[in-house]
């Protein structure tokens, strides 16, 4: 099953250990950078309008990001055989706990190699089929209007 992550503006070099973090969970079926620039505002907020986050949240957590002065995202696109779907009585749907795991790895080991005094800012991933096709489309239009580069592994 396609899933979707994004890794937010909080590195100053390829964060590749995360990117290797993520591939003891799932296959890799794209990588690239998104070059936001003066979009980030509206990318980050059209990422979090389909999670029902209070939009106050949401802009607080634009606030702290822009603390740093990149303005790209890597977006990693990928494959979990086993999703082990379950049903999540908040969203109202079935969710991955496979997602769920891989988010708590990545940010247990993480977090506190950056400054993040948002929890959960440095990484966003869907986590069922109806976001991840929201984030595929919004992918797709901003990659119309920004530059992507392409992210190679080797």
């Amino acid at each position: 099953m396609k899933f979707v992550c994004i890794l937010w503006n909080y590195f100053d070099l390829t964060p590749i250990s995360i990117i290797n973090e993520i591939g003891v969970h799932a296959s890799f079926l794209n990588i690239s950078i998104l070059h936001l620039e003066s979009h980030f505002d509206n990318f980050v907020k059209e990422v979090y309008s389909i999670d029902g986050i209070f939009p106050e949240y949401i802009i607080y957590k634009i606030e702290h990001m822009k603390k740093k002065p990149y303005r790209k995202v890597f977006i990693v696109e990928l494959d979990i055989i086993d999703p082990r779907l379950t049903f999540d009585k908040v969203k109202q749907k079935n969710i991955s706990n496979s997602i769920i795991t891989l988010k708590q790895s990545i940010r247990s080991k993480f977090d506190n190699n950056f400054d993040n005094d948002i929890n959960n800012s440095i990484i966003h991933c869907t986590d069922n089929s109806d976001e991840t096709n929201h984030l595929v489309s919004l992918v797709n239009i901003y990659s119309n209007i920004c530059f992507v580069e392409r992210f190679d592994l080797t």
